[in-house]
């Protein structure tokens, strides 16, 4: 009788691939479980809601992409207000980054041409950065 190596008896039995595959990719359920849970479900929920009219005190009329029209189209105080929240994004979300890369560019000594990027990045503080 011919003898197989223990891995390929583990993959020949019954159910061990799939074993295999469960053992390796459980560590990652609970955080996948709570990103449908927080994010995925409220989002899809979100924008089901958004497609109809519901003021909570009578059942939800289906109006389709009527809410959108009116928002973008009749609001002016949305559009301001969607303009200022990217300017805002944009501004933090730089100001966020930009001191780690700028970190990053500084202590290494790279020999290529994106240490160009990283030295315009530097922010002007000699003591800081020698």
């Amino acid at each position: 009788m011919k003898q197989h190596s223990p891995l390929l008896c583990t993959a020949l039995s019954v159910g061990g691939v799939l074993e295999q595959i469960w053992d390796r990719y459980s560590v990652f359920y609970a955080d996948v479980r709570s990103l449908f849970v927080f994010v995925v479900f409220p989002v899809l929920i979100s924008i089901g809601m958004s497609l109809t009219n519901y003021d909570m005190l009578q059942t939800p009329q289906f109006v389709g992409l009527e809410n959108y029209k009116q928002l973008f189209l009749d609001d002016e105080i949305f559009l301001t207000a969607l303009k200022n929240t990217m300017i805002f994004v944009v501004v933090f979300i730089l100001s966020a980054i930009w001191p780690p890369f700028s970190w990053l560019g500084s202590s290494t000594n790279w020999e290529c041409g994106s240490c160009l990027l990283w030295r315009s990045m530097r922010p002007p503080l000699p003591a800081a950065w020698p």
